[in-house]
């Protein structure tokens, strides 16, 4: 009885961890009250018609999966009133996963697929505010980036031309695939923009540049309308540039940062997630400030064994061309790639969110502008829209990463990697703290079944009991101990 029970529980303890980031979202959205459900009619109800309800229902998925994963969000191992998931609750859970139309198919193949609402032109600061990001819903700009100077002028040798000598940071992804677990970092190639450049269309050359705008480049970009308010001034965090020659996929990664990408040259496809409908079921796997938060899932073949929420959710998705922008909202998991063998170019914008800047903007508070140096005439003060006076040369980036010698990045390594360890130890502490607990239980279960047998039949079955309870302990003892959480799974 011993042993079984041991088992029983390691199982469950097992599974319940697989889907703790699933429950931990949803209970710590439930909590706070950070996030309002404001998905669309199709996340809130797939149609029945639907590629995604068909795929689940030949699979044998329903009703009853639903009724499932909500009982398990409403699951919490530290109530022991509660019910815990039986052999039958996990077999099922590994059965559907597996038999999942998805199971190893590229990210969002056959889920709900939601078009990104699309607009004809960037709306006013006020309008933008109001309706986009209040409302934490992603928007497509047609044609958003048609008239800033980057998106003509950013070519190869115009590139090599401005900023060439500049040294920047690459990173060699092999097959151009983003990898940010910290076991296996992608390697960091410090060379100058030039001498990328001459190589990245190479023939089986993997790099790819993604770092933050250099200085020299920046006037060319031109902020978008909706964000030329003075009211922003303190908040713009970042300016990155994305350069590959096609065939990139990044992870599946959310920002803390309010997000406009723009691209520049080539096609782009974004595969996005709302928060408010897919937290119950994903949840990011780091935290790490080292990597950014993201789910360490296969982009190009979802394994639904290790994340089985993925069969319940429903993917936001647009494909931009050349001066399209998108507006991801924060905390949005998104994941995005380029179609092979063609140049792809885009720049994205960070503004940290803040409740009293909204505020200001919606009310129609978007000058004086700290936009300009500080020596500025009183006339430069407030740029026309749609100005130069508006180019990223005159923003404060306050999140700004510039380029690292190797010596710093070898003394950040060192420093993530003792962070790496520490976090290990941390887990095996807690794993042999858990598995302590369990045995105590365990203990408890057999020392109160021995003295209902004590009641029941004397000496002999006390005997008895303390002989199979011997033997079970000698049988556990015997087994592979665990060194984390991880190997449990």
């Amino acid at each position: 009885m011993r042993q079984k029970s041991v088992l029983s529980r390691l199982a469950v303890a097992a599974v319940i961890l697989a889907v703790s980031c699933v429950v931990s979202a949803a209970e710590d959205a439930k909590v706070d009250g950070t996030v309002v459900d404001r998905g669309s009619a199709d996340e809130k109800a797939t149609p029945a018609d639907s590629p995604a309800t068909a795929a689940a229902t030949s699979a044998g998925e329903g009703d009853d999966d639903d009724d499932m994963f909500a009982a398990m969000a409403d699951h919490d191992m530290h109530d022991e009133d509660e019910e815990e998931l039986n052999d039958e609750d996990i077999a099922k859970i590994q059965r559907e996963a597996t038999e999942w139309a998805g199971n190893f198919k590229p990210l969002a193949s056959v889920n709900t697929k939601i078009p990104v609402p699309e607009l004809a032109a960037f709306p006013s600061p006020k309008e933008f505010f109001l309706t986009l990001v209040r409302e934490s819903s992603a928007a497509v700009i047609r044609g958003g980036a048609n008239s800033m100077p980057a998106t003509t002028k950013w070519t190869d040798e115009y590139l090599s031309a401005a900023a060439g000598a500049a040294t920047v940071e690459a990173y060699a992804d092999p097959h151009k695939k983003e990898n940010r677990t910290l076991t296996v970092l992608s390697d960091v190639l410090n060379i100058t923009l030039a001498s990328f450049i001459a190589q990245y269309k190479a023939d089986g050359y993997d790099p790819v540049y993604q770092s933050d705008v250099l200085s020299s480049l920046k006037p060319d970009v031109e902020l978008p309308a909706s964000l030329q308010c003075g009211s922003l001034d303190a908040s713009f965090a970042r300016a990155i540039l994305h350069l590959n020659n096609g065939g990139a996929r990044s992870m599946l990664h959310l920002e803390h940062s309010e997000e406009i990408q723009c691209v520049l040259d080539g096609k782009k496809t974004f595969l996005l997630l709302n928060p408010a409908t897919s937290e119950e079921y994903i949840g990011v796997d780091s935290e790490d400030a080292a990597t950014g938060e993201y789910v360490n899932v296969d982009v190009d073949a979802v394994d639904a064994l290790l994340h089985p929420g993925m069969s319940k959710v429903a993917f936001h998705t647009a494909t931009l061309k050349k001066g399209d922008c998108i507006y991801i909202p924060s905390q949005w998991l998104h994941a995005e790639s380029t179609p092979a063998g063609a140049r792809a170019a885009a720049v994205s914008l960070w503004w940290a969110s803040a409740q009293d800047v909204e505020e200001k903007i919606v009310a129609g508070d978007c000058a004086p502008t700290l936009l300009t140096p500080p020596d500025a005439s009183e006339s430069e003060l407030v740029p026309p829209l749609g100005s130069a006076g508006w180019g990223l040369h005159r923003v404060v980036l306050q999140d700004e990463i510039y380029v690292l010698t190797p010596a710093e990045r070898e003394e950040l390594r060192v420093k993530y990697a003792s962070e790496i360890e520490a976090r290990l130890k941390d887990d095996a502490e807690a794993a042999e703290a858990y598995a302590a607990e369990l045995e105590a239980e365990v203990d408890a279960e057999v020392e109160a079944d021995t003295e209902l047998d004590l009641g029941e039949g004397g000496d002999d079955a006390h005997d008895d009991a303390l002989d199979e309870g011997a033997a079970a302990a000698a049988a556990a003892d015997g087994e592979p101990k665990k060194d984390g959480f991880k190997d449990e799974l």
